[in-house]
């Protein structure tokens, strides 16, 4: 059975000549590429070769390091999504992903990936991800009724299903601390967002479903891996172009909006210096 692949959108740093391999010492520029999930069903001569995720990223620092000097001046971020669930047919963090992926800058080493609703495969993708030890990962999540973005600071130790009660609530992991607190500056984040007339706030619950594990979970195995990654998660609301498909009266947000405020907080982690200090709570 051939898998199901999804087309998501990467940086890429590559040579600029079109039939180069990673072996030659040209030059390289950042440019935006589409692969899918599946490594037998990459498009592309050049990620072909590379298409297991994760290893495209860490094989071009790799490489870049070796053939152009150091790069740990530039903070390499991950950034997640959420694929459409439920009746959404869309889901706003894709949507804004995609968006805020037509302008990378060229100072931003920047990975994207798109997640299925699903937590023992989110769970996987996450300990293939976080291999490659980044300095930041972002992750984004849609939050129907929410009128602000929010930055989530903490993430708990318990886990459930959608419309399951309390009781039905489980630990995450039985090894692992109650729970955990992003070191990053949200607060700061939300005073910049703010001043570019974005709403936005600090949250200290990000709920008991999916969002809340995939924080707990990148803070755990950034711990178990001993990596040097800071994490958050940032909750956005609908997308108004989701809204007006539906015909809907709900909280929302532009998708150029949503996006205007990922370049904000990711321009804002630029400014950072790396370290590794996930807070237990």
């Amino acid at each position: 059975m051939t898998a199901k692949a999804r087309w998501e959108p990467t940086t890429v740093h590559y040579a600029n000549q079109p039939d180069a391999d990673p072996s030659s010492t040209a030059s390289f520029v950042s440019i935006r590429v589409l692969y899918r999930a599946s490594p037998f069903q990459c498009r592309g001569r050049f990620l072909a070769k590379w298409a297991r995720r994760g290893y495209i990223q860490r094989r071009d620092r790799e490489f870049r390091s070796k053939r152009l000097g150091p790069i740990e001046s530039m903070a390499s971020i991950l950034i997640t999504a959420f694929e459409p669930y439920d009746q959404w047919a869309e889901n706003s963090s894709w949507l804004a992903l995609v968006e805020f992926s037509r302008n990378i800058k060229a100072d931003q080493d920047v990975t994207t990936r798109l997640y299925p609703v699903n937590f023992a495969e989110v769970r996987r993708l996450l300990q293939s991800d976080l291999d490659a030890n980044y300095d930041y990962v972002l992750h984004l999540g849609q939050a129907p009724g929410l009128g602000t973005i929010r930055l989530e600071a903490i993430g708990v130790n318990v886990g459930g299903n959608s419309g399951d009660p309390p009781e039905r609530h489980h630990k995450l992991v039985n090894d692992g601390p109650v729970a955990y607190q992003t070191s990053l500056p949200l607060a700061d984040w939300v005073k910049r967002l703010r001043e570019a007339d974005i709403p936005a706030s600090v949250s200290f619950h990000a709920g008991t479903l999916l969002c809340n594990a995939t924080l707990y979970m990148t803070h755990y195995l950034t711990q178990k891996m001993s990596l040097r990654t800071r994490a958050t998660f940032v909750h956005l609301p609908l997308a108004t172009e989701q809204i007006a498909k539906q015909n809907k009266e709900m909280a929302s947000l532009p998708v150029k909006t949503s996006a205007a405020a990922l370049r904000l907080i990711v321009g804002a982690i630029t400014t950072l210096e790396p370290q590794h200090d996930p807070k237990l709570v």
